[in-house]
């Protein structure tokens, strides 16, 4: 287990650490605010039956569900730093941190190749064959797939630099902290 204190010594400075938590309370407000318009944007596909009928509007909706878990944990990590500078205190908190990043940033990369493929087969002289193959039902359990296929990825490679994770401090850490001091 590794103490995150002796790390943080140095930043003692009144105006990096007033600095640090105007940085961390704007991070978590924006942070606020994208959860609000990408929650906004899947009701308004859930409330319109006319949109609820498009694969490209369900991958929409599937973009926007990925986005709010990677705000949710910005959020989460900016409040937490906002009241305790010097979190997270140990190296399993930061693996978990880390995980959690890394497993959600794959959502919205899916999305993106899904929704591109989408737009693809529209325009191709074989839309037909194809929408009658990538129903939506097959798009979902697809998308389940690879959400598992994320949570897979994700912990081979946390749990695969947990040697670096040790000697670096967390690298998640140090990339939110050099954006607050």
């Amino acid at each position: 287990m590794h103490n995150y204190s002796t790390y943080y010594a140095n930043y003692t400075d009144p105006d990096k650490l007033f600095y640090g938590s105007i940085t961390n309370a704007l991070r978590g407000s924006l942070g606020i605010l994208a959860i609000f318009f990408n929650f906004l944007v899947i009701c308004i596909f859930g409330t319109h039956k006319h949109l609820r009928t498009s694969k490209i509007n369900w991958a929409v909706s599937n973009l926007m569900f990925s986005n709010i878990l990677m705000c949710s944990m910005l959020v989460i990590y900016s409040f937490i730093k906002l009241t305790d500078r010097r979190a997270p205190y140990s190296t399993e908190m930061c693996l978990v941190l880390n995980w959690f990043m890394v497993s959600a940033s794959f959502g919205p990369t899916w999305s993106i190749v899904l929704m591109t493929s989408l737009r693809a087969l529209f325009y191709s002289k074989r839309s037909k064959k194809w929408d009658e193959i990538l129903t939506l039902e097959r798009l979902i359990i697809l998308r389940l797939f690879l959400a598992f296929l994320d949570v897979l990825f994700a912990t081979v490679v946390i749990f695969d630099v947990t040697d670096l994770t040790k000697k670096t401090h967390c690298a998640y850490q140090i990339m939110l902290e050099k954006s607050s001091f």
